[in-house]
């Protein structure tokens, strides 16, 4: 698969979790990229994407690491190798139990600090931190989800490589048209669904 065709296909989704800092917003486009742009099957794509959203947080995990070691430097806690272990352990079980709404990570990063003996002190550092790495890592979250989703679909049959391969797909150009509210508008974007 050429990147020049799959990530015309994933960069709204990452638009709108890049701009948005929320998997939730981008749910929706989530699930029409899927099955109109890349291919996969609506069977498989409504039942996965939702279950993807919550399991997939490998790139929250590695978020609270990265705060939680900055913090724990900044403030002086002595980190040893069981103190590392923890921050993996935690991070990994809290990027799971992080709540699929606004300001769910600061929730989360306030029992990370307790349970890494972080001084309080530290919260509005963790948390602005968190507020401006979130952006990027819900995009990267996002973009993953869409590739693992690619990946599982091939693996079970229920991928359309056609789809996937197609520059632009008739489904999703149909979709978009949808949307517009004049003639030249549709025509525009539906050059292949409507030719002169």
């Amino acid at each position: 698969m050429k990147p020049s065709v799959l990530l015309p296909k994933l960069l709204p989704d990452f638009l709108i979790g890049l701009s948005t800092a929320s998997s939730s917003v981008a749910f929706p486009t989530t699930m029409e990229i899927n099955e109109t742009q890349l291919g996969i099957d609506p069977s498989f794509s409504r039942t996965a994407v939702p279950v993807g959203s919550i399991l997939f947080s490998g790139v929250l995990a590695v978020l609270y690491m990265t705060v939680g070691g900055f913090l724990a430097e900044t403030c002086g806690v002595t980190a040893d190798r069981s103190w590392w272990v923890i921050l993996t352990f935690l991070s990994a079980l809290l990027a799971m139990a992080t709540p699929p709404v606004a300001g769910g990570v600061l929730s989360c990063l306030s029992i990370l600090m307790l349970q890494l003996q972080i001084p309080h002190e530290a919260l509005a550092l963790g948390v602005t931190l968190l507020m401006i790495l979130d952006f990027p890592s819900t995009a990267a979250r996002i973009m993953a989800l869409n590739l693992e989703m690619i990946l599982q679909a091939d693996r079970l049959g229920l991928l359309d490589a056609e789809i996937l391969r197609a520059l632009r797909s008739g489904k999703a150009g149909t979709a978009r048209c949808a949307a517009g509210s004049t003639a030249a508008i549709m025509k525009a974007c539906c050059e292949t669904t409507f030719p002169d």
